[in-house]
């Protein structure tokens, strides 16, 4: 007679468990260890639709959670219309994915988890894989977003149970840390999401954490890039300045420390002695692998565009984005950087974002990056 896994492994259990052998007159004991078996082995997990079964597009690139457990769950909402059966759902986690692959340029779907309004879970990136959904905690925390707008409506409560569900699954599974903190997009970024009467619930919810540690990200400081003093500093006019400028250093990309360190300082030998500058142009400028590098710092007038050196925060991401798009961790340490200096009161809350060209006769930041500009939330089509 073949036995299944489940079985074996039942016998196994009874014979360890009582240093005996097993014997056909201890079936009961055995058919109950049998069905908890396998029982147990799913937890109190909820269905989940795999990426195979709602038909999602092969990501371009993933990273790994830099911790995992992960300690925070950060909930969203779609800010679409609803979905309410399965069909309706799976389509609709397919135009997200679409919108943030195609239109925004993301690796994948921004989030880990997607909810229906029928309570139906799909699977996004997936336990265990860093997201794009709130860029201060994207290395260390679970995305579940709940499918429609819900600033004046009440999500169904059906969604509600199958984001507990889903929580408690992640737990079991030591995907999230038992510990976790629960928070809602608003507490990380400046936006409404997850609305307001969604904000409203997770805060009667388990773990909820009002004051989450929005933590800056790592920044290299100029004593660590070995900067040459700069000839002169003057301090912004306005201070937090209410504009980010984005820029390309129109250079071949760099893809490690080393190599980033060496283009950083090579663009202020440029600047400095080509340029005769004062410093650096940038206050900020962002490797191709991410590390963002100190340039001449907060609160410093820069020399990037002239229209708006006093009064804005001009960040240089390293590549010619001209020829080709930047890496999807480029544009996370934007926001990281940007979120980090309106948290410190280093940007203005109300900031807005522009491209260099719009303040200068200029290609910069290169036609790829500058579409990405103009689709981010923040864009000032006309600046003044």
């Amino acid at each position: 007679m073949r036995l299944s896994v489940e079985c074996f492994i039942a016998c196994r259990i009874f014979s360890i468990s009582t240093a005996k052998p097993f014997k056909p007159n201890d079936m009961y004991t055995f058919i109950l260890l049998a069905i908890a078996i396998p029982y147990t082995a799913m937890g109190s997990c909820p269905n989940i639709n795999k990426r195979a079964e709602w038909g999602a597009q092969p990501a371009k690139s993933t990273l790994k959670l830099k911790i995992n457990p992960a300690p925070y769950v950060v909930v969203h909402h779609s800010e679409t219309p609803p979905c309410t059966d399965a069909g309706a759902c799976k389509n609709r986690v397919k135009n997200i994915q679409s919108y943030h692959m195609n239109t925004k340029g993301w690796q994948d779907i921004g989030y880990n988890f997607l909810i229906g309004g029928d309570g139906s879970i799909f699977e996004g990136r997936g336990w265990g894989i860093h997201g794009a959904h709130l860029p201060s905690f994207n290395q260390r925390s679970i995305g579940i977003c709940l499918i429609g707008s819900f600033q004046n409506n009440v999500p169904s409560s059906i969604q509600i149970s199958a984001l507990r569900s889903l929580i408690s699954c992640g737990t079991d599974l030591g995907k999230i840390d038992q510990n976790y903190r629960l928070i809602g997009h608003r507490q990380g970024g400046s936006t409404d999401c997850p609305g307001n009467k969604l904000q409203e619930i997770l805060k009667t919810m388990p773990h909820f954490e009002p004051r989450p540690v929005c933590t800056c990200p790592k920044i290299v400081s100029r004593s660590e890039w070995k900067a040459k003093a700069p000839t002169e500093i003057i301090p912004l006019t306005i201070d937090p300045p209410p504009y980010v400028v984005v820029h390309h250093s129109a250079t071949q990309n760099c893809t490690n420390l080393t190599s980033c360190l060496k283009m950083v300082k090579g663009i202020q030998d440029f600047h400095m002695d080509t340029n005769e500058w004062d410093d650096i142009g940038y206050q900020f400028l962002i490797g191709t692998e991410g590390t963002i590098f100190e340039g001449r710092g907060w609160g410093r007038k820069g020399a990037h565009v002239p229209k708006f050196n006093a009064r804005s925060i001009g960040v240089c991401l390293i590549g010619n984005f001209q020829i080709m798009p930047p890496v999807q961790i480029q544009l996370d340490s934007l926001k990281a950087l940007t979120d980090c200096g309106v948290q410190n009161g280093k940007i203005a809350e109300n900031y807005t974002i522009i491209g260099h060209r719009q303040g200068s006769a200029t290609l910069c930041p290169g036609d790829y990056l500058y579409e990405i500009v103009q689709n981010m939330s923040r864009y000032n089509p006309n600046p003044s």
